[in-house]
């Protein structure tokens, strides 16, 4: 029995076959397949900075904005947040679970006379800025565009 187990086991392996490509992303053969990114990477701007592209999204109630980097708009790589805390705005931006909508989304970047701006719009507690003279930062803190509450904006757009 031992040796009848041990034979079905090397056929099985001897037979079996590697999957020829990724599930999703980069398939290695020049080709990609959708999704690129195994994420919930939603509301992004991608921009172009010298020879990258970098991706930024909304992080809703979480921390920060995730900023990705790539070469080619396949490969992606973490580089960090735009930011870490944002103080001073208001408690239900920080805690897990709460005001979501509240949170940091829609963000959109600017370049303007050697700076980076991300602007970012919340639909309850005012938009606010972070500032950059590379795309990869450091960032500055997050500073309030406005001190009242002006309506559900949201999805900003610098021009």
């Amino acid at each position: 029995m031992k040796l009848f187990l041990a034979a079905l086991l090397l056929t099985a392996v001897a037979v079996a076959e590697p999957a020829d490509k990724p599930a999703w992303g980069d398939q290695g053969d020049g080709t990609y397949r959708n999704p690129i990114l195994w994420a919930d990477f939603n509301n992004p701007c991608v921009f172009k900075a010298g020879d990258a592209f970098y991706l930024t999204c909304a992080s809703h109630h979480f921390m920060g904005m995730p900023l990705l980097k790539s070469k080619d708009l396949v490969n992606w790589t973490y580089t960090g947040r735009i930011y870490s805390r944002l103080r001073g705005v208001h408690a239900d931006f920080t805690l897990p679970g709460k005001a979501c909508s509240a949170g940091s989304q829609d963000g959109e970047v600017g370049f303007f006379r050697g700076t980076y701006y991300i602007f970012n719009w919340s639909t309850k507690y005012r938009g606010f800025v972070c500032k950059a003279a590379a795309p990869e930062g450091p960032w500055s803190e997050p500073v309030r565009l406005s001190e009242k509450i002006v309506g559900d904006f949201e999805d900003p757009c610098p021009f």
